[in-house]
């Protein structure tokens, strides 16, 4: 417990106290009445031990502090991302809003006024995550002391995963209907698994002719700078593209790529597809030549098989089929399709150059 005292009779009174650090404090209390004096005492008792009762951080600087610690952390998309989903909050509930004064009604009113904005639960829910990570970081700088389940109710969302991607015939299609300089891009993609932004980042020095591996530059997690074998196709693709040194960036920056990809499926008469459903195609690819879950989830880049069970990894009607026809007394036609099928792949295959092949024509460069 502090104590007010005066340097001189009838003079201004000072507060001694101790602060939640143990160390001692003075100031002056700015007034000669007594009672004033210890209310004012006890105001600057309670700020020191709970700073963020008294504190003035508003909604703005509680997200501008955790973006901070996001750009640390995770890659500059995913801070771009929760920026964007920051602007709506700081818009609509006021970037000068002091977070101590922030109630779950104003909150309520914030989802309401996005739904009628036709924003999706999905996004509103995201939005919603970076209100929850700003109080989270707000109260782990002691500048904000209420309870986040409280304040930020929980949007349910149901989730649909896509299900677009490309069979093999589908992609020989579309392949041809992609133009000639974007063709690598593309199977980088589809053959390589690789994301919009590695592919975009993954340079000449990053592939290894003579092991036919490539080294891919991911940004999200640890888990996504991997080694990841090249696929023959891809490897034939990169031999006939590769410069006489092997150095810079292995395709350029493509700015309209999903408008050119839907383009291109238009005219192939495909399924629309983005970058990530090139990557789903080379999943689902693996998945129903019976590659096993874990197995696509190393070359993806993931931690765990979840992402690719429950988003990348698309099963065939023949796969089904074949995996039915397998039961007792069920009839292997469906499975001969798939044999038929799989036979004149293998064949239209063998014509194609092998790993070793290429790596001949490489080291004669």
């Amino acid at each position: 417990m502090g104590r007010i005292y005066q340097r001189k009779p009838g003079g201004t009174w000072h507060g001694y106290w101790t602060d939640i650090r143990g160390r001692a404090r003075r100031q002056s209390l700015r007034t000669r009445d007594q009672q004033v004096a210890r209310a004012k005492l006890r105001k600057l008792e309670l700020g020191s031990a709970d700073p963020a009762t008294h504190s003035h951080h508003t909604l703005r600087d509680a997200i501008g502090n955790m973006l901070a610690v996001v750009a640390i952390e995770r890659a500059a998309a995913t801070a771009t991302a929760y920026a964007q989903k920051g602007h709506h909050l700081t818009r609509l509930i006021g970037g000068d809003t002091e977070v101590g004064t922030l109630t779950r009604d104003a909150v309520m009113r914030y989802i309401a006024t996005r739904q009628s904005e036709t924003a999706a639960n999905g996004t509103i829910h995201k939005e919603l995550v970076v209100l929850r990570r700003a109080l989270a970081e707000a109260r782990k700088r002691g500048l904000w002391s209420g309870s986040i389940e409280d304040m930020v109710p929980k949007v349910r969302v149901v989730y649909r995963p896509k299900e677009v991607w490309l069979d093999e015939h589908q992609a020989e299609r579309f392949l041809a209907k992609i133009a000639v300089r974007r063709r690598l891009w593309v199977m980088l993609a589809m053959f390589g698994g690789l994301s919009l932004g590695e592919v975009e980042r993954i340079r000449w020095e990053h592939i290894d002719f003579g092991r036919a591996k490539m080294r891919v530059p991911g940004t999200k997690r640890t888990s996504r700078w991997r080694i990841v074998p090249i696929a023959p196709r891809l490897l034939e693709a990169l031999a006939a593209g590769a410069p006489k040194r092997l150095l810079g960036p292995i395709v350029t920056r493509w700015r309209n790529v999903r408008r050119d990809l839907a383009r291109a499926a238009d005219l192939a008469k495909v399924p629309r597809v983005t970058p990530n459903d090139l990557r789903r195609t080379f999943a689902s690819w693996l998945k129903n030549q019976k590659t096993d879950s874990a197995v696509v989830a190393r070359l993806l880049g993931h931690t765990s098989t979840k992402m690719v069970d429950l988003v990348y990894g698309r099963l065939s009607e023949d796969t089904l089929a074949e995996a039915v026809s397998r039961l007792p007394g069920g009839k292997p036609c469906a499975a001969r399709v798939q044999d038929d099928r799989g036979s004149r792949d293998t064949n239209e295959t063998n014509d194609a150059p092998t790993a070793t092949e290429t790596r001949r024509k490489i080291s004669k460069r």
